[in-house]
């Protein structure tokens, strides 16, 4: 059993060209999209459909996973996300 490498990556304002770049450079052939709301209203080559079909044309798969994730800032009363979670335990 061989253990997988896991990379982070956010799009900033890159073109979906430099974004899917430094994706091959790593060679990633999986795309986790832990965003809560996958759209972009700036970058919209970054919404989860337009994002999906790029990263297809490049034979890199794309899977969601919000349960992962979390919104920028947290809402009254909402707790911390999953992997948040997970890391704030480790660190116990």
């Amino acid at each position: 059993m061989s253990l997988a490498e896991f990379y982070t990556i956010g799009h900033s304002n890159r073109s979906i060209e430099a974004f899917i770049h430094l994706l091959e450079h790593v060679r990633a052939d999986v795309l986790i999209d832990v965003r809560t709301i996958p759209k972009s209203r700036h970058n919209p080559q970054f919404n989860a459909d337009a994002l999906a079909k790029s990263l297809q044309d490049v034979s890199i798969a794309y899977s969601r996973v919000p349960e992962l994730g979390g919104l920028r800032s947290a809402r009254k009363g909402q707790g911390a996300s999953l992997l948040g979670k997970r890391q704030l335990s480790q660190l116990r």
